[in-house]
């Protein structure tokens, strides 16, 4: 019986992200470059729509900004093993 010959290495290198602003890399790296402000500024009508409580909105202490994402509607919950009510808590 011969001895098994080393096989030579595959390596599947990919790289995959979305960012405010930016649905993958290409368009990250553009939006840096070019210093594109992608973080959303809601109005006080907009954050008490999204409900957001008053007393929060009157705190200085509150950052009124939104990183937002498109297409967070589409997560996948059950495919990472999380449950609607803590799907609905994150706010992926």
């Amino acid at each position: 019986m011969s001895e098994p010959r080393p096989t030579e290495g595959i390596a599947v290198v990919g790289m995959s992200m979305r960012f405010p602003g930016a649905p993958d890399l290409e368009a990250f790296w553009r939006n840096l470059a070019h210093g594109v402000e992608s973080i959303l500024r809601p109005s006080e009508a907009e954050l008490r729509a999204a409900g957001v409580e008053p007393e929060l909105l009157v705190d200085p202490a509150y950052v009124r900004a939104c990183p937002a994402l498109e297409g967070v509607d589409r997560f996948d919950a059950e495919f990472f093993g999380v449950g609607a009510r803590e799907a609905e808590l994150m706010d992926p």
